[in-house]
């Protein structure tokens, strides 16, 4: 009856685990950093696996990283059960240098820069700092060359050249 309390603070070779908590009718509550050392050796893949098993069936969640001393090498990544019986898909990559994936496990030049200030809301860059920007007045923002592979149509259209040219080809 009541809450228990745990307070183990020691590890021995023989696997005993050293912990300090309180385990609630929501699971184990830990106070101050937890250490998972889930990596099996220098430079390999680590896993955080979140999920339910049952007796031939597992359908989880995965938090993967990967440290190492090279900053573009390191990442994070989150993969969601795919629907599949012990499968996941990643979906979201943070590296070490930056890169941002989405749909895509290894980013090699666009980042997603969401700043949340006054100047814009949402801005795409890639790494030569060419970008597609959406101010926070609603108004569009392109660096860098744009092709339409389809139909362009404007309300209206006003141009502030100072040195760039538009084409305009029919057919």
């Amino acid at each position: 009856t009541g809450t228990p309390d745990i307070s183990v603070r020691h590890i021995t070779a023989s696997g005993n685990i050293s912990a300090s908590g309180t385990v609630t009718s929501a699971g184990l509550t830990v106070e101050g950093a937890v250490n998972l050392d889930v990596m099996p050796t220098h430079e390999s893949e680590g896993i955080i696996r979140i999920g339910r098993y049952d007796a031939n069936t597992s359908r989880y969640h995965n938090i993967k990283s990967y440290v190492s001393s090279t900053q573009a090498s390191n990442y994070l990544k989150f993969s969601l059960h795919n629907g599949t019986t012990n499968t996941v898909a990643d979906v979201l990559t943070l590296k070490g240098d930056g890169k941002v994936g989405i749909g895509n496990s290894n980013p090699t030049a666009a980042k997603l820069v969401i700043r949340e200030d006054s100047s814009y809301g949402l801005r795409l860059e890639d790494a030569t700092g060419h970008y597609f920007r959406v101010n926070t007045g609603g108004d569009t923002e392109i660096r860098g060359d744009v092709t339409v592979g389809g139909i362009l149509t404007a309300q209206e259209f006003h141009t502030e050249f100072v040195s760039a040219s538009i084409i305009f080809e029919s057919g």
